[in-house]
């Protein structure tokens, strides 16, 4: 019983640890969506480009997007 016990907190532990990174990779995945998004707004559209910056643009809302999914599926768990 003892080692059943032992085991069900470690691995508890275990389970806040990944919630906790998860969480910090959301936190740095958001930041950096955010930069990029600032960096796409200042810089001048050409040409060329402007098809990238379009498809840039679109693959990070589609990351925010599945950010937040992550984001409300963790709190759906009761975490």
């Amino acid at each position: 019983m003892k080692t059943h016990r032992r085991d069900r907190e470690c691995l508890r532990r275990h389970l806040a640890d990944s919630h906790d990174i998860c969480r910090l990779f959301r936190t740095r995945m958001e930041e950096l969506i955010d930069f990029l998004q600032d960096l796409l707004s200042v810089t001048p559209s050409q040409g060329h480009m402007a098809d990238r910056r379009e498809r840039m643009t679109l693959c990070l809302n589609e990351t925010r997007e599945l950010l937040a999914e992550v984001a409300s599926r963790h709190i759906d768990y009761g975490t």
